[in-house]
């Protein structure tokens, strides 16, 4: 197992190999004639994901001295969301993306109906492992599931997801920033959460978790804003120009001040760490990693030349 107590030794391929040995577990093995809803859940969750939110948890868990197997549970959870979030966002009543991961949509592999099941069927995987994390009180699996539910729905990627189908045209700048909080920022602020509540975490060090997520999640959706207008479909493995019309940030500003923001938000999670222990050396080097140079064994979110997109831009 990789030494995750030195965020020099991170290494994102280990980082991910551990998120997914249980995603495996989890979906299980391909069987004779099995529903081909089945076979789509399994496919979407273990497709090229980066693992973002399930390392974010697990890294936050151990920067808060928590080190359990729990960690990796209730970090899957968030992943079931994320993916089932990425099959509904990409149907044609909504996004109509044609590639996701590197390949054919759900819908347009499978049909929109197994689409709509399979995002259905990882909703309500995702919450029995919320409630069913091992080792923890009754308040904590509470607490866990409570999380989770706050961040699909009209806290969160509900709201979020509807706002950004809805609001076209011309939004204030402070509808596009709680939009993102909705879409994007939800799953990240849940993630560090329930890091915070397997660690039993004091409620100072909850609240920096918590800007900490949030301002993170916001760099995160402007990154990807801009890689939307700027990156290559085929190195990210997903369409591009999905935006196009849609109140995004990315539309009224330049590439310039969008990479100046992105920084300012990074700025403001990485202050947030200072109030944590040791100030959280793995949540550091994995923001770092996230968007800055990658180290060795590691790429940025966007992966590749598009990697470099955010440096290059402030350089």
């Amino acid at each position: 197992m990789t030494d995750l107590t030195a965020p020099a030794n991170q290494d994102w391929d280990a980082l991910k190999a551990r998120v997914d040995v249980q995603l495996r577990a989890i979906t299980g093995a391909p069987e004779p004639d099995e529903p081909l809803v089945r076979t789509a859940v399994r496919e979407s969750v273990m497709g090229a994901g980066k693992r973002v939110r399930p390392i974010l948890v697990d890294l936050a868990a151990r920067d808060l001295g928590y080190d359990q197997p729990a960690a990796l549970q209730a970090g899957c959870a968030i992943e079931l969301v994320h993916t089932a979030s990425l099959l509904l966002d990409d149907l044609p009543c909504m996004d109509d993306a044609l590639t996701r991961r590197g390949k054919p949509t759900v819908h347009i592999r499978f049909g929109e109906d197994v689409a709509v099941l399979a995002a259905i069927a990882m909703l309500g995987d995702a919450f029995g492992l919320a409630a069913s994390v091992p080792g923890l009180s009754g308040e904590q699996r509470s607490a866990l599931t409570l999380s989770l539910s706050q961040s699909v729905g009209m806290r969160g990627l509900v709201a979020g997801q509807y706002s950004d189908l809805r609001n076209v045209g011309n939004v204030s700048e402070n509808n596009v920033v709680e939009l993102n909080d909705q879409k994007t920022g939800s799953l990240f602020v849940s993630a560090v959460e329930m890091a915070g509540i397997l660690a039993d975490a004091s409620a100072m060090q909850r609240e920096q978790l918590r800007i900490y997520g949030l301002e993170l999640g916001r760099a995160f959706q402007l990154f990807d804003d801009l890689l939307d207008v700027a990156g290559d479909a085929a190195r990210m493995g997903k369409s591009n120009n999905k935006d196009a019309g849609k109140a995004v940030l990315a539309q009224g500003l330049g590439s310039k001040a969008m990479a100046e923001r992105i920084q300012a938000h990074l700025d403001t999670a990485l202050h947030a760490l200072d109030h944590l222990p040791d100030g959280a050396p793995n949540l550091r080097a994995f923001t770092d990693k996230l968007f800055g140079k990658p180290a060795a064994g590691m790429q940025p979110h966007g992966g590749g030349k598009n990697g470099s997109v955010l440096t290059s831009l402030l350089a």
